[in-house]
């Protein structure tokens, strides 16, 4: 040896002609362990104990010093590094040379599962081409993120057609693969392009694969990617979307019980996909039910692809919780992003954020927006980030900024995303909407926009707005209508039942007992379901009159000290926008006047109409002026349009 030659095993200070005397160098000495040795990308002294387990009787026998001597000797391995370890110049990722070694390791290890050679087993799940095999490792390594290993994503981005089909989950490895590297949002592109196309080829037919796992899950994949298809409609994508779904729900019925009915994993993933198509919808409890559906099915796995999803549904229904953050933070870094696990987790931060919302947390708040800013156009669920910036700008911000921040952002992201047009994203906009426009005074532009919403959905805006317009007789007959609707969600009655105390108490022809009565059910209605957003989107007028009914008349059942702790939120809202005035009470003559004030005809052709004189119509237009503060007719006109009156 050179003197300048460095001995690899002179660390070990054991003589080296032991080992050159009892292995034999060559190759040929052992040709399994030799395979087997390649299919490691690096190899430490517990990885070689599996490998020797995992061969059994045709192990080696040799102990952990002579194998190192050995791997180096034949050029298999590099000489060892300082922590003893080895690295394979060659890894084996693909082929079938080693399929017999690939075979025995993988064997072996799914016995044991060790989580530290799961990247190891999905190359001997490639060798062997064990497809199900190879997604269901592939899954399992999702949450550790060691799948974005540079040799895992190169063996992922070169996936046959045939892997796909037969393992619908490995599309979304090959996607993510594929798209690696790329910044935002190209990546975000290659990704819907990767899931696209395998989507409306290779799983458009599953309903023709005998596989029930395999069937199952490229329904899944086919009813995620509807929502994406360039040049569909968004209804017409959610009707296909479940259809597909209920022919899925069909067949999973009627294998259950039978040895072709599908796995329990492949069904909880089945559900997950539905809860997401059915939250796009609107139907929130057909989301929280399939969300539930797959937590016991799969808990484990719900935990990554569900629940975020269930927590979302059941926080816009108004039932209170506190979620299941426990994967959010690490997972952040896929926010916004499209497909299964991405989309859940996105669904668990917006939770968390609408939770923040309805508490009045504001700094909680503003740090959700803080994430929220980093979306890419059109990403996922990019409609709740608006909202949720449109509502903090109606009640900490300024609203007529806010409106047109709302309609800047509806286009540059509309451009890449129509999840504007799905029932649940429009209904998000539409509401932010509202709310800014009750702020600047728009009360007709708001009455009309939330007539045009979801007879489920209408009420509480409706109410809202005529609340906001002064119109207490009639926003509480809209909030009556809405309470005792059967479609109206829980958060939505609590916030009608508060629009309903706030309109009897500003009215001067209700009982004051009767008002109190409600004011108080009304804000103890809150406190229980651990909500402000009812009493923050009222007008400051009625909120401060309303919760000074509260303090004067609660009842001693109620903990002072936590509800005034819980209430003391609402002091930090701004009174903005402003505009309750006294109702306007008209006569039947005046009721009669204003529309035909409000067209083109002069004061003598209408009082021709209302076979009077002249005279008399420009009595009861100046008391008309002086009931609205108005100091020309149209004036008059314009301030009667916004209450609605015209």
């Amino acid at each position: 040896m050179k003197t300048d030659e460095v001995d690899p095993f002179a660390m070990h200070a054991v003589p080296r002609q032991r080992y050159f005397g009892s292995v034999d160098p060559s190759p040929a000495g052992d040709q399994l362990l030799g395979e087997a040795s390649r299919l490691w990308s690096r190899i430490t002294e517990t990885s070689y104990r599996f490998l020797r387990e995992a061969l059994g009787a045709r192990g080696p026998a040799l102990d952990w010093l002579q194998y190192q001597l050995w791997l180096v000797s034949v050029g298999v391995a590099e000489p060892p590094a300082a922590d003893g370890s080895l690295r394979v110049r060659e890894p084996l990722t693909e082929g079938d040379t080693a399929e017999a070694a690939a075979a025995a390791l993988l064997d072996h290890w799914l016995i044991e599962r060790d989580p530290e050679l799961a990247v190891d087993a999905l190359c001997w799940a490639r060798i062997r081409q064990d497809w199900t095999r190879m997604a269901e490792i592939w899954s399992a390594m999702i949450p550790s993120a060691n799948w974005r290993e540079p040799r895992v994503l190169t063996m992922l981005s070169k996936l046959p057609e045939q892997a796909r089909r037969e393992a619908p989950m490995l599309t979304v490895a090959w996607a993510l693969a594929q798209a690696d590297g790329l910044g935002q949002p190209a990546w975000e592109r290659q990704v819907s392009r990767g899931l696209l196309a395998d989507g409306l080829s290779l799983h458009a037919y599953w309903r023709d694969l005998t596989d029930p796992n395999a069937a199952l899950l490229g329904a899944a994949l086919w009813m995620s990617t509807q929502r994406i298809v360039p040049g569909v409609s968004s209804a017409a994508a959610l009707d296909l979307a479940w259809a597909a779904h209920d022919d899925a729900a069909r067949m999973i019925e009627g294998q259950r019980g039978s040895e072709a009915a599908p796995s329990r994993r492949a069904e909880a993933i089945f559900r997950a996909a539905s809860a997401q198509v059915a939250l796009a919808r609107g139907e929130l409890e057909q989301c929280v039910a399939e969300a539930e559906r797959a937590a016991a099915l799969d808990p484990a796995a719900s935990a990554w692809i569900c629940d975020g999803t269930g927590a979302l549904a059941k926080e816009l229904t108004g039932v209170a919780g506190e979620g299941s953050a426990q994967h959010r933070g690490e997972l952040s870094h896929m926010a916004h992003q499209r497909g299964l696990l991405a989309e859940d987790a996105t669904a668990g931060f917006v939770a968390d954020a609408l939770r923040s919302l309805r508490r009045l947390d504001r700094a909680a708040v503003d740090d959700a927006l803080q994430t929220f800013s980093k979306m890419t156009p059109g990403g996922a669920m990019w409609t709740f980030a608006v909202y949720l910036k449109a509502m903090h700008g109606a009640l900490w911000g300024e609203p007529a900024k806010s409106l047109a921040a709302l309609d800047a952002a509806k286009t540059s992201h509309g451009l890449s995303s129509a999840e504007q047009n799905e029932p649940l994203g429009s209904l998000l906009l539409s509401r932010a909407r509202i709310a800014l426009l009750d702020r600047l005074g728009a009360d007709s532009a708001a009455l009309e926009a939330a007539h045009g919403q979801d007879p489920r959905w209408r009420w509480l805006p409706e109410a809202r707005s005529l609340l906001w317009a002064g119109r207490y007789d009639a926003a509480r007959r809209a909030a009556d209508s809405g309470i005792f609707a059967e479609g109206t969600r829980l958060g939505d009655r609590v916030g009608l039942r508060a629009v309903r105390a706030g309109a009897l108490l500003l009215d001067p022809a209700t009982d004051k007992e009767v008002a109190i009565e409600a004011v108080l059910e009304a804000v103890a209605e809150c406190v229980e379901h651990q909500t402000l957003m009812p009493l923050g989107m009222l007008p400051a007028s009625v909120r401060s009159a309303m919760l000074a009914a509260f303090r004067a008349h609660r009842r001693s059942q109620l903990d002072r000290a936590s509800v005034d702790s819980f209430l003391a939120a609402l002091d930090g809202l701004v009174p903005v926008g402003e505009v309750v005035t006294a109702p306007v009470r008209l006569t039947r003559r005046e009721k009669e006047l204003l529309p035909l004030l409000a067209g083109a005809d002069a004061i003598p052709e209408i009082a021709a109409r209302l076979q009077v004189s002249p005279h008399t119509v420009r009595k009861q237009v100046v008391n008309l002026r002086r009931k609205f503060g108005a100091k020309s007719r149209s004036e008059l006109i314009r301030q009667a349009r916004d209450q609605g009156m015209v």
